[in-house]
């Protein structure tokens, strides 16, 4: 999903997904897939597996209820759903020119004792020549708070922003973000962390919260989240 800057012409249309070793073995990792289209003869269009790329460790396993309905809240014994299978809305892209990005995040178990915290990335293309790799990722989870249903964007100036919902033992679903300025230490989240929505009260009846979250940026001027 690009902003700002178009790719150049025949790049392909990146999609990623997140591959726990918990299930398929070997090494915790994200898989790349290319969509390539060829509008003269749309037979020629491919959709393929380009590359994987390792990624630091990951537990995307919270516990055994119906739909992974496991993390906790405020008042009442009905749990949320963590989606922790799947990355987040959205893969961002973006051309800088001299390189290129994108960005993603999942819901992680921080502590394997069902602690939701969210592992951001970000991948990048140094040249057109190159290889695409992992410049930098975090785990974000400050404290004890279920942190969880993220969605992670870059500005036109390199400065990141990281939206997710955040719940707990004492704490209605609420939303909040953090985020990183571009001259950042490499995975550190450098801003304070804010909450944009204060909940009064819990779901009781439907373990579903937070789907389609976007971190977006205002077309206007590519800077402001």
């Amino acid at each position: 999903d690009c902003d700002g800057t178009p790719p150049i012409a025949g790049t392909p249309c990146y999609f990623a997904y997140a591959s726990d070793n918990f299930w398929t073995g070997g090494t915790d990792q994200i898989v790349f897939w290319t969509f390539s289209v060829d509008w003269n003869n749309t037979a020629n269009s491919q959709f393929q597996q380009a590359f994987t790329l390792p990624v630091e460790p990951y537990d995307s396993y919270f516990c055994a209820a119906p739909r992974g309905a496991c993390l906790p809240q405020k008042g009442t014994s009905q749990g949320l759903e963590t989606l922790s299978d799947r990355l987040m809305f959205r893969l961002q892209y973006r051309n800088f020119g001299t390189h290129e990005v994108m960005l993603t995040c999942h819901t992680v178990n921080v502590d394997g004792q069902g602690h939701a915290g969210v592992r951001w990335y970000e991948f990048r293309k140094p040249n057109a020549s190159a290889d695409w790799g992992i410049y930098q990722q975090g785990t974000y989870a400050p404290d004890s708070i279920h942190r969880w249903m993220g969605s992670v964007a870059m500005n036109a100036n390199g400065n990141i922003a990281l939206g997710f919902s955040v719940t707990g033992e004492e704490k209605y679903p609420s939303m909040r973000y953090t985020g990183r300025s571009a001259n950042a230490p490499l995975g550190v989240t450098n801003f304070e962390e804010i909450e944009v929505a204060t909940s009064t009260g819990s779901q009781s009846s439907y373990g579903r919260w937070g789907d389609y979250a976007m971190m977006s940026v205002d077309p206007a001027d590519d800077t402001t989240f």
